[in-house]
């Protein structure tokens, strides 16, 4: 089964994100996006070592951008 969202950061896909939340408004044209990581473990090396201030965020749903930032 292909996942219907991708996210990318930097170029390299977000695998292990929880929440996603997209919002948009004719007063805020460029929109908002907030993604939310749950770890239910320790994790044993560094995580998420992409997501790093003034990164390009990407997001793809069903195959069509939906979000650049």
């Amino acid at each position: 089964m292909v996942k219907p969202v991708h996210i990318f950061i930097g170029g390299q896909e977000l695998l292990g994100y929880t929440e996603l939340s997209l919002s948009r408004s004719k007063d805020n044209m460029t929109g908002q996006a907030e993604i939310s990581v749950f770890f239910g473990y320790v994790p044993g090396g560094p995580v998420l070592s992409q997501v790093v201030r003034a990164q390009d965020i990407t997001i793809y749903i069903g195959g069509h951008l939906a979000f650049f930032g």
